[in-house]
C-alpha cells in the first residue's frame, strides 16, 4: 500500500485532522499521555498558541503601516491606521505566518480548556491595557479586528510544511517497516 506524501496547503475536516494528529502523535494526548481514542471529546491546539500568533498578525501588520513592532505604545493613531487592514490583506498574512510556524495538535478537550484558561486571560490584561488608553470607539473596534483574527486563524485547518513533511516522512518510515517485517 502506497501512501502518499502530504499537501502541506491541503485543507481538512475538523475530524479527518484529529485522525491525522492522533497517529501522527502515536494516539496520545501530548499534555497528560493518555489515548486519544474515538470516544473521547478532542479539539485542536494551535502551536505557537492563538493569543501569540494573533500577536505575530498584530506586529506584522505594525511592519506593513511603517510602525516599529516592539514600540509596544498604543495610540489611537496607530490603532485605527492597523485596525483598517483588509481582511485579504489579514488572511495574506495569517496565511503566511500560518505555514511556516503553526503546527496543530489534537487534544482532549479538558486539557485544551486548562490552556485555554490562561490565555483567556493574556487576552483580557491586553484588553484591559489597551481599554485605558485609547478612546472607546477604537477599543471597540481594537476588540472586534482581533476577534476577526481569531476566527480566521481558527478557520484554518493547515498544517504546517514542516508538520506535513514529519507526517509523510514518518509514514514513509512506518511503510518501510512494514514491508521490512512482511519481507522477514
Amino acid at each position: 500500500m502506497l501512501i502518499n506524501p502530504l499537501r502541506y496547503d491541503t485543507i481538512f475536516e475538523k475530524t479527518e485532522l484529529h485522525l491525522l494528529l492522533s497517529e501522527y502523535q502515536d494516539g496520545l494526548c501530548p499534555i497528560c499521555n493518555t489515548s486519544l481514542n474515538d470516544a473521547t471529546l478532542k479539539e485542536l491546539d494551535h502551536n505557537p498558541t492563538v493569543f501569540e500568533l494573533k500577536e505575530q498578525v498584530f506586529r506584522a501588520i505594525q511592519i506593513r503601516n511603517g510602525y516599529d513592532p516592539l514600540d509596544m505604545r498604543l495610540t489611537n493613531q496607530k490603532l485605527t491606521k492597523i485596525i483598517s487592514t483588509s481582511r485579504r490583506v489579514l488572511e495574506e498574512i495569517i496565511k503566511n505566518i500560518l505555514s511556516t510556524q503553526m503546527f496543530i495538535r489534537s487534544l482532549h478537550k479538558k486539557c485544551h480548556s486548562t490552556i485555554d484558561r490562561s490565555l483567556g486571560q493574556q487576552e483580557k490584561d491586553f484588553l484591559k491595557r489597551a481599554k485605558g488608553i485609547i478612546s472607546k470607539d477604537i477599543y471597540d473596534r481594537l476588540v472586534e479586528f482581533r476577534k476577526l483574527i481569531k476566527s480566521i486563524i481558527k478557520g484554518h485547518r493547515i498544517i504546517s510544511i514542516a508538520q506535513s513533511k514529519a507526517i509523510s516522512s514518518r509514514r514513509q518510515e512506518q511503510q518501510l517497516n512494514s514491508s521490512d517485517d512482511f519481507i522477514n
